[in-house]
């Protein structure tokens, strides 16, 4: 197979474009954060493989109902070591996980596995993040649990497993809240997490400078264009809410196809949020964009993440197959409410404060 077969020089070439590299490791990095007793990671199951309508296999983790616990709990699992605390490089040189011990082989794959999971324990591994999230579930189920007479723990258990866990936890099977904590303590802690974030496209530091991300003859076909990082009553969405927005344009003669590509504040997540399908801008036409974290809204194209009214970095992100280079990137300082970023020239100049023209051509 490409997997087993293909020599570490071409394996990335040889795989991507019939399996999604890059979903294989944010999934990889879920589970081994989670300590999944009952993944990839520790017996190669619970996963199922999904064909897109392009032929292209993805990895999709499944009953991940052995989570939350320690390496040495419950199961025949084999484990790397006997250390309760999996590191993040486990199996590593283990050819019964092919998907861990040949992708993690190259240090470019390997560099953006560990900035995913840093991304996800810096982000979401975090009690205070986590705690209303577990303990609306445990509303949802409490009184269907309690009621339930053939549950192989106690209602008592139940109720001390979000601090205490089953036995008190000593690494045996931890209270919500210890495993979070613990586990966040270990892995910010590990050398391996130290590292710098990868280039998604070079696998080194990304460095990125304001303005398109190609020059000479070659151009981005879509550039950030403009943005507003505090809407708070200047441009309604479609929902009639006060929401961040971006503004992308296309300088071209053709219609630019966006399907696939990304949007970003985070250089160790490049692909935070992708477009759908059929997104496309028209030629010399512009596109806004949401950055509210209500993707789920129509009509209008809405992102998962907000923009920071202190400043940062925004990335747009070419799609897998030609490798996640960076289209084009802002940086962008602290701004004032109401106030519009965008580049004058329209779509080539530096980014300065203008009068606000979302859809429209820039003009001071």
């Amino acid at each position: 197979s490409i997997l087993t077969g293909t020599p570490d020089g071409r394996l990335e070439e040889k795989l991507n474009p019939v399996f999604d590299i890059d979903g294989a490791l944010w999934l990889l990095a879920l589970e081994n954060i989670f300590i999944d007793g009952d993944g990839y990671i520790s017996r190669g199951s619970d996963y199922s493989l999904y064909q897109d309508p392009r032929g292209r296999f993805h990895m999709i983790s499944r009953d991940n109902n052995e989570t939350f616990r320690y390496a040495t709990g419950g199961g025949p699992n084999q484990w790397p070591d006997n250390n309760p605390m999996l590191d993040p490089l486990g199996h590593l040189n283990n050819p019964r996980l092919p998907v861990i011990s040949r992708l993690l082989a190259l240090p470019r794959l390997r560099a953006r596995y560990l900035a995913h999971m840093k991304t996800i324990v810096e982000e979401w591994l975090d009690w205070n993040r986590l705690k209303p999230v577990i303990e609306s579930y445990r509303s949802l189920i409490a009184h269907e649990v309690k009621a339930d007479d053939k549950k192989l723990y106690s209602w008592e258990s139940f109720e001390e497993s979000f601090a205490e866990g089953e036995t008190g936890h000593t690494y045996g099977t931890p209270g919500f809240e210890a495993f979070v904590t613990e586990r966040r303590e270990f892995l910010l802690s590990h050398p391996a997490l130290s590292e710098p974030d990868p280039d998604p496209a070079a696998g080194r530091t990304l460095t990125v400078t304001a303005g398109a991300g190609f020059t000479g003859a070659e151009k981005s076909p879509v550039v950030i264009n403009e943005l507003m990082a505090i809407n708070t009553v200047s441009v309604p969405d479609p929902q009639g809410q006060y929401d961040d927005w971006i503004e992308l344009h296309n300088p071209g003669s053709t219609a630019a196809d966006l399907s696939g590509m990304y949007l970003s504040d985070k250089e160790n997540n490049p692909r935070k949020w992708a477009f759908p399908r059929c997104a496309s801008i028209p030629a010399g036409g512009y596109l806004l964009v949401w950055a509210d974290e209500n993707e789920g809204d129509r009509p209008g194209i809405h992102l998962n993440f907000r923009l920071s009214g202190k400043g940062e970095r925004l990335l747009l992100i070419d799609t897998d197959e030609r490798g996640n280079r960076v289209l084009d990137a802002i940086d962008f300082g602290k701004q004032a409410g109401d106030a519009s970023y965008g580049r004058l020239p329209d779509g080539t100049g530096e980014f300065r404060v203008l009068p606000m023209t979302p859809g429209r051509r820039n003009e001071r």
